[in-house]
C-alpha cells in the first residue's frame, strides 16, 4: 500500500542544501519549544545560581512567547476579520521573529514590537542553544539566515504541526509563508518534564536524532 498523502514541503526546498536546512530547522523549533515548556524552577540552561545569565534566559523565554502570541493574535485578526491596523502590527511581529531567529536581536526596535512592552532580550538563540546542547542554531548560520529572509513567519496556535506555503507573486521580496506551530502546552508529569528537557538539551549533531520522541510542536516546513 503507498502512502495517501503528500509532503507540504515545497519543491524549491527538497534540494539536498534546502532540505537539511528545513529539517535541522524543524528539530531545533521542537527542542526551542521543550525549552519554552520547560518550567523555570524544573529547568534553566544556565543553571540556578541566579547570575545574570540566568535573567537572560529567563527574559528570552518571556519575549519569544510574547512576541509568539501577538504575532498570531494580530495576524488571525487580519486573516479572519481583514482588520489592516492588526496586519501592520502582525508585520513588524513577524519582521521581530526574523531578526530572533537571524540572532540579529540588536536590530529589533521597541517600537516595532508594540502591543509588548519588554526590554528587548540580548541573549541571542544561537546563545542559547550552543549553551543548551552544543550546536549552531541553524537559523542563524548563513544558510539559515538566507532562508529565513526568504520566509514570512505567522504564528499558528491550533496544530502541533507547521507548514510552508509558496507566495505565487514576484513582487513580494518572500519566497514562502512559513507558519510555525506554537500550540498552549498540555498538562504535564515529572516525567514529561524530564523529556522536555533530555530533548531540548540533545546534540542532534551527535545523535542523528531528527524528530523529538514526544509530542512537541513540529516547526514550520514539516
Amino acid at each position: 500500500m503507498t502512502f495517501p498523502l503528500e509532503t507540504t514541503l515545497p519543491p524549491e526546498l527538497q534540494d539536498c542544501s534546502g532540505s537539511i536546512t528545513a529539517r535541522r530547522s524543524i528539530t531545533q523549533l521542537s527542542q526551542l519549544i521543550a525549552w519554552i515548556w520547560s518550567d523555570d524552577d524544573y529547568y534553566l540552561v544556565f543553571g540556578k545560581d541566579g547570575n545574570e545569565k540566568i535573567a537572560q534566559e529567563k527574559q528570552l523565554k518571556k519575549f519569544l512567547i510574547e512576541i509568539f502570541t501577538n504575532q498570531s493574535i494580530y495576524s488571525g485578526a487580519f486573516i479572519s476579520y481583514g482588520n489592516e491596523d492588526a496586519k501592520v502590527r502582525a508585520d513588524k511581529l513577524s519582521t521581530c521573529i526574523d531578526f530572533l531567529f537571524k540572532s540579529q536581536n540588536d536590530q529589533i526596535k521597541k517600537e516595532d514590537i508594540i502591543p509588548v512592552e519588554m526590554e528587548i532580550p540580548t541573549l541571542t538563540l544561537e546563545d542559547l542553544f550552543m549553551k543548551m546542547n552544543g550546536n549552531h542554531f541553524v537559523l542563524s548560520l548563513p544558510d539559515g539566515q538566507k532562508f529565513v529572509n526568504e520566509c514570512y513567519f505567522i504564528v499558528v496556535t491550533n496544530t502541533f504541526v507547521g507548514s510552508c506555503q509558496i507566495i505565487n507573486d514576484s513582487n513580494n521580496p518572500k519566497k514562502f509563508i512559513s507558519y510555525l506551530a506554537f500550540p498552549p502546552c498540555y498538562p504535564v508529569n515529572d516525567q514529561t518534564k524530564q523529556d522536555f528537557k533530555n530533548w531540548a538539551s540533545e546534540n542532534i549533531q551527535m545523535s542523528g536524532s531528527y524528530l523529538p520522541p514526544i509530542l512537541l510542536p513540529l516547526g514550520s516546513s514539516s
